[in-house]
C-alpha cells in the first residue's frame, strides 16, 4: 500500500495478539471490506480532500466511518482523527474498534454485530452495517482465509454460536432473488 514497506501479514497477527481478537476474524473483515478498491484509494493511504486541503498517508482497512454522502471522505477524516498514518496503526485500530465496540457488549459473532439482538444497551442500536446480503459474501470470504492462509486451522474444533427465536420456521427460508 502506497510505498508500504512492512507485511501486513505480520501487523495483523501483533495488532490481533495485542488486542486480544482473532487474527482470521480480522484479515477476513479486511478483505472483505477493501476487495477490489484500488492502490490509489485513500483507504490504502491515497489521497483524499477535505476542507480544502489534500492528505495522504492515512488508512481505513474496515470503512470505519464511511456512510452517507461523501462517505470515503468520512471514514478518511475518522482514519486521521484516530491517528491511522500507519497499516498496522489502522490494522490495530480497527481491531480495537470491533473488540470494544462490538466484542466486548455480546456482539461477539459477524451475526450479532450485524443483527444487533443480544446486547446489554437495548436492541437494534449497535449495528455494524445494514447489508443483508453481506452474510453469505462474508461467510465465503472467512472460509476462504482459512483455507489459504490457515488451513491447520480447518480441522479444529470450532465453537458455533447460533441464536433461537420464538416461533421460527421448522425449514430454511429460500434466500431472496
Amino acid at each position: 500500500y502506497q510505498g508500504y514497506d512492512g507485511n501486513i501479514y505480520e501487523d495483523i497477527i501483533t495488532a490481533t495478539q495485542q488486542v486480544d481478537i482473532s487474527a482470521v476474524h480480522i484479515a477476513s473483515r479486511i478483505k472483505q471490506e477493501i476487495s477490489g478498491i484500488s492502490e490509489t484509494d485513500p483507504r490504502l493511504g491515497g489521497t483524499f480532500n477535505y476542507n480544502g486541503q489534500s492528505y495522504s498517508g492515512y488508512y481505513n482497512f474496515f470503512n470505519i466511518g464511511v456512510y452517507g454522502d461523501n462517505k470515503i471522505v468520512k471514514g478518511m477524516i475518522y482514519a486521521k482523527d484516530h491517528g491511522w498514518d500507519s497499516p498496522f496503526d489502522a490494522v490495530y485500530g480497527g481491531a480495537l474498534f470491533i473488540r470494544s465496540g462490538y466484542i466486548d457488549v455480546n456482539q461477539d459473532t459477524m451475526y450479532y454485530q450485524k443483527f444487533d439482538v443480544s446486547t446489554t444497551n437495548g436492541h437494534y442500536t449497535n449495528q455494524y452495517m445494514q447489508n443483508l446480503a453481506a452474510p453469505v459474501q462474508e461467510t465465503n470470504t472467512t472460509y476462504n482465509t482459512y483455507v489459504n492462509n490457515f488451513s491447520e486451522y480447518l480441522n479444529t474444533a470450532i465453537k458455533f454460536t447460533i441464536p433461537v427465536y420464538e416461533n421460527m420456521s421448522n425449514y430454511a427460508v429460500v434466500a431472496p432473488s
